[in-house]
């Protein structure tokens, strides 16, 4: 082939590729001709710019599809904001086609300025990207939020050729976020507001304080961010404090919740209840603290272990006093309580003695803590107004000796130079001063109301006691004297119920048989001089007859309550159910008279007691439960028995007439009859009742309401089996 040839089909090869035919080639040997040297170059440049090509569609494949597929919504523009490209999450997100945005815009309305300065910054070269949140507006009228990524591409010489935006819907975000607002704008108006301190520490300084806490330690804000965390804590716990604060943040196991005593601005002490959460603060370890303001409580309880203790001291003085312990061993336990009780180095207590006018110490020995009489004795003279302040019940209190000037004699002799303040409460007994207790301490304004308080209720207790030591000995002397007293006036009474049992029998004796007589020649008149009578003669005679029952009655109860008050009563273990059915039976003639109905409740457990006086205690219940109902009623009785701890308690109800509350102990009363209904009765049953049952060991009483019966009770002690 020619050279001409030759080089004509390089040229035929060239126009091809220009023209896009990327597989053209010279298909010339590639010798060492200058023909074929051209050849194999060109032929190399054909095949690299083929392969580029090749390589360059694969990317722009592969970028397409990026392009579509991305999650995010991209757009391209060119350098006048018109829109050259959206990707199909562009359209998906806000409900366009891509040629629809092509002539919208969708951003709000409120976003627009801002947006196209920053458009206008990164054309003129200002900025080369920047990021914001905007809102679009949907196509079907929705709103969202979107977060916007814009990037320029220029040319070699720097000027913008088109401008990338990728933008991510984040309208979610957003709501949780302004939720997250809310809640915390809702937490911290909690927190603001909290009755309570609420603090955060993180390193070693506060970062943060409510209003609440600032209020309680009385500085600022300021001021307490620059504190340590352990700054406003007292001395005495600072350490403590700090230790578990620091472990705490190195997140050590410490417990979250204890008591702190701190110290505020003003110096004053207050106790916390300290509760200490780890938590973390801009990435960083912190410690939220809630504070509760514990002192009115840990006042309170320091006035009730205080209370508790005077109340020990004070039980602990009556003891002694009913004990009869010698006054020395009670004024040593005083002085012992009052140690604890107040800070204080000396005590004493003054004993009056005003028909000498002189006073006598009784002071506690300072080294081994006893208490001595002194022999030292002062005249009470020049001491009128001292002694009129303590005659009227009030306390001297001299808060600081040092501002007093002089001490009046009476008080030098007891205190020695180190005493600051004292106090000098009055002993009284029926409003009489017999002394004074006197305390004295090292500090001065050592002494609250509280310690006076306690003064005063331990000086009066001392003052019983004194009174109790003066007379003892005036006891004793009487002591012998009454026992005399008392033998002798026994005696008496043991001859005076003597001659009253003897005056019943006899009377009983004596009037028995002119009674029966009277009443035989009564019933004598009726029965055989009856129909010469007229209704007149005939009431009188039963009257006759009527008075001789009931006096022969009065005389049988009598010396039933005599009998039942002097005789002997050994108690026994007594089966209750037995001794009721004995008493029905016994009352089967009255029972069946008024149509009784008799309601026994089971069971009745055994008591302690004396069969007969328990057969005449129920006999005298039951009776009178069925004689005193109206006549116009049948008469309900219920008995029954409850255990109430070691005591038996038995019942007898009926549906009488009552008892008015203010005869409710004189029914127990000898010749007490309450009720207007006709009954035979001297009005003894009642009080042999109540006698038999005291002579058993055991109580009676009565429950009842006018109209609706009465519920009589007595106890006796259960028998043990």
């Amino acid at each position: 082939m020619s050279k001409v040839a030759e080089f004509a089909r390089i040229i035929e090869a060239i126009k091809k590729f220009a023209s896009g035919d990327l597989s053209a080639r010279t298909n010339l040997p590639h010798d060492e001709t200058d023909l074929g040297l051209l050849a194999s170059a060109l032929d190399e440049m054909f095949e690299a710019i083929a392969t580029r090509e090749a390589e360059m569609m694969e990317t722009y494949e592969a970028c397409e599809l990026i392009f579509e597929a991305n999650p995010l919504a991209i757009g391209i523009y060119d350098p006048q904001g018109r829109q050259i490209r959206v990707n199909r999450t562009m359209c998906e997100m806000l409900g366009y086609s891509e040629a629809e945005l092509a002539q919208i815009d969708p951003t709000h309305p409120d976003d627009r300025e801002e947006g196209l300065k920053l458009f206008r910054e990164l054309i003129e070269g200002k900025r080369e990207s920047y990021q914001r949140e905007k809102r679009y507006i949907c196509k079907d009228g929705t709103i969202i939020w979107a977060e916007l990524n814009a990037a320029v591409v220029r040319d070699q010489r720097g000027k913008a050729r088109y401008i990338v935006i990728m933008v991510q819907d984040i309208t979610e975000r957003k709501k949780i976020e302004q939720a997250l607002r809310e809640s915390e704008e809702r937490f911290k108006r909690v927190v603001e507001n909290a009755p309570d301190p609420i603090l955060i520490y993180r390193d070693t300084k506060w970062t943060y304080a409510n209003p609440a806490a600032t209020e309680l330690l009385g500085y600022s804000l300021d001021e307490l961010l620059s504190m340590n965390f352990w700054d406003i804590v007292h001395p005495e716990m600072q350490e403590q404090v700090r230790e578990r604060g620091l472990a705490r943040l190195r997140g050590e196991p410490i417990p979250p919740r204890y008591e702190v005593k701190i110290v505020n601005k003003t110096g004053e002490e207050r106790w916390v209840d300290y509760t200490a959460t780890l938590i973390e603060l801009e990435g960083k370890p912190a410690v939220l603290v809630l504070a509760h303001d514990i002192t009115d409580l840990k006042r309170m309880q320091e006035d009730l272990v205080q209370y508790a203790k005077r109340l020990e001291l004070l039980r602990a003085i009556d003891r002694s006093i009913l004990e009869s312990k010698p006054i020395e061993e009670i004024v040593g336990m005083a002085f012992s309580y009052i140690r604890q009780l107040m800070p204080c180095k000396r005590v004493s207590v003054i004993l009056t003695n005003w028909e000498k006018m002189e006073v006598e110490f009784l002071v506690e020995d300072p080294v081994a803590g006893e208490p001595f009489r002194s022999a030292v004795r002062f005249s009470l003279k020049g001491l009128t107004e001292i002694i009129a302040l303590l005659q009227r019940g009030e306390p001297i209190y001299i808060p600081d000796v040092s501002a007093w000037g002089e001490l009046p004699s009476i008080f030098q002799a007891i205190w020695d130079p180190t005493i600051r303040s004292i106090i000098s409460v009055p002993m009284r007994v029926n409003g009489n001063l017999i002394g004074t207790l006197n305390i004295g301490s090292e500090q001065a304004n050592a002494f609250s109301q509280r310690h006076l308080d306690a003064a005063m209720e331990i000086a009066h207790q001392l003052a019983v006691a004194f009174l109790q030591a003066k007379l003892r000995e005036e006891v004793k002397l009487y002591t012998e004297h009454l026992e005399q007293m008392v033998a002798e006036r026994t005696k008496e009474l043991e001859e005076a119920n003597a001659e009253l049992e003897y005056f019943v029998a006899t009377l009983a004796h004596d009037f028995r048989a002119p009674l029966m007589t009277i009443h035989g020649f009564a019933q004598a008149l009726l029965e055989d001089y009856g129909d010469r009578l007229d209704e007149t003669g005939k009431d009188f005679l039963q009257r006759i007859a009527s008075s001789c029952d009931r006096l022969s009655q009065m005389i049988t109860e009598l010396r039933t309550l005599t009998r039942v008050r002097r005789g002997e009563m050994p108690l026994l273990p007594i089966r209750l159910e037995q001794i009721v059915k004995f008493v029905l039976d016994q009352l089967s003639a009255l029972i069946d008279e008024r149509g009784a109905r008799i309601q026994v409740l089971s069971p009745l457990p055994k008591v302690m007691a004396q069969e007969a006086a328990l057969v005449q205690v129920l006999q005298n219940l039951i009776s009178n439960a069925i004689k005193f109902v109206p006549l116009d009623k049948i008469p309900e009785v219920k008995i029954w028995a409850e255990e109430r701890g070691e005591w038996i308690r038995v019942w007898v109800e009926d549906n009488g007439v009552g008892i008015p509350p203010e005869d409710r102990e004189r029914i127990f009363r000898p010749f007490e009859r309450l009720t207007r209904i006709e009954r035979s009765g001297v009005g003894l049953g009642l009080a042999i009742v109540k006698a038999a049952v005291e002579r058993m060991n055991g109580r009676v009483g009565v429950e009842s309401e006018v109209g609706m019966g009465s519920k009589f009770w007595f106890e006796l002690k259960a028998a043990k089996d």
